[in-house]
């Protein structure tokens, strides 16, 4: 799309031009497969093969010479920005090729493409390689919001109000959006004052994330706000209204009608309940009904079913647990680290083992709960606590306090598994 730039410019631009050309596509193919791409091919091939499709792949090693190799392949275009451009430059290019790599070998959909590699591996780039371009995103994201929030105050009190959620959700959401909507879309050293393009486009995602969801809710309550008006933000430059229409608005607007924080915390709930209700802890059910031990002699069926089928108040984890809600909306990171040393783990331990034991109490008798609640904790312990969990928001490692966690963490066990007792038969 060529466009004619006012102002300052007055050249021809072509917003869709890049800085590298089909042939240093290759080239940069070639370097992204032998550093990431053939990794995250053979994490697919183990997934596959042991069906757990859906968790999280994400490569941690060889990346420093990734990047040190990509740099050195973009030269001397990359040398021409400075540091933070370069590594927006860099991740812009690096969500490409994962993008081409799935495309080519992994043949993905797109869902579980963007749920289970695309993301993770961004967020982990992010968070301990392109620090500089992190800084800048989040901090482009954050004023955005600030100044939209200013002019349209009623807008935003009315929608968190309404889903009683705050600002972080939404901003959270939205860097969702932009990092896979936006920065793959166009190489950012071509565009002409990237600052104002992403800025105003982030500020379109906040209206249209916030007009999706107050009309999907009750389209009857958009009479009492005065909705925000897209048309006039800060386009008194007409530079930017043709920007707008390169970024085809109809489409944004369909992406922004989802929530990918609020799928993020399903699915780590669903991990959760995973390291609770083992395998071993199912056969003891069966076993304890076979041999008619089962106090009360409860259903197993009716009751595995209640607990996975239960549908939870994400609210209650955010007021009561927020470090484990902090948790829940991160993107957790499969590596042999370990989030806590073995003293943490001594203490963390049996406060896990009391807290289960008290909890299963009415549903097992004395054997199952000497037998199983180990085995539980012991499996919590090593799924839960190996790895890192980083912060799709702020695009950090999350800090955990080992006092704090350990107390939210019981009191986070207690809801999801508040089992009521089935009717005796």
């Amino acid at each position: 799309m060529i466009i004619n730039i006012e102002d300052d410019y007055e050249e021809i631009v072509d917003i869709n031009s890049t800085s590298y050309t089909d042939l240093d596509l290759q080239l940069y193919d070639t370097i992204f497969e032998k550093h990431i791409g053939n990794r995250l091919a053979q994490l697919v091939e183990i997934d596959n093969k042991y069906q757990s499709i859906g968790s999280k792949k994400v490569v941690t090693d060889d990346l420093t010479e990734y990047f040190e190799k990509l740099f050195i392949a973009c030269c001397p275009t990359i040398l021409k920005c400075k540091l933070e451009m370069q590594q927006v430059y860099q991740l812009h290019l690096t969500s490409l090729l994962l993008i081409r790599f799935n495309d080519k070998t992994l043949h993905l959909s797109t869902s579980e493409f963007n749920d289970a590699i695309y993301f993770p591996n961004l967020i982990n780039l992010c968070a301990k390689y392109l620090i500089n371009a992190r800084r800048y995103i989040h901090r482009t994201i954050k004023s955005a919001f600030v100044d939209f929030k200013d002019n349209n105050k009623e807008l935003v009190t009315f929608y968190t109000d309404l889903y009683e959620l705050d600002d972080q959700r939404i901003s959270n959401d939205i860097n969702y959006f932009f990092l896979g909507n936006v920065l793959t879309k166009f190489d950012p050293i071509k565009l002409v004052d990237i600052n104002s393009i992403y800025f105003n486009t982030i500020q379109r995602m906040f209206y249209f994330y916030l007009k999706s969801k107050i009309s999907k809710k009750d389209h009857s309550k958009l009479d009492n706000v005065q909705m925000y008006d897209y048309e006039h933000i800060n386009t008194s430059s007409e530079r930017y209204c043709l920007y707008e229409e390169a970024l085809y608005l109809a489409q944004l607007y369909r992406v922004c009608e989802t929530s990918n924080v609020e799928a993020q915390i399903k699915n780590q709930l669903g991990s959760f309940k995973k390291m609770v209700i083992t395998n071993e802890f199912q056969k003891l059910f069966m076993f304890n009904i076979q041999q008619d031990t089962y106090d009360n002699r409860i259903s197993n069926f009716e009751l595995l079913q209640s607990f996975y089928e239960k549908e939870y108040d994400i609210s209650v984890f955010k007021s009561q647990t927020p470090l484990i809600y902090r948790l829940l909306r991160s993107i957790h990171v499969k590596n042999t680290q370990s989030l806590f040393s073995e003293t943490d783990i001594e203490y963390i331990k049996p406060q896990i083992q009391s807290i289960l034991k008290s909890i299963f109490s009415n549903n097992l008798n004395a054997f199952g709960i000497e037998s199983i609640i180990p085995k539980i904790t012991d499996n919590l312990i090593n799924r839960l606590l190996t790895g890192e969990y980083i912060d799709m928001m702020t695009m950090t490692v999350v800090n955990i306090p080992i006092v704090k966690f350990t107390n939210q963490l019981k009191l986070f066990l207690q809801i999801i598994l508040n089992m009521e007792q089935p009717n005796e038969q």
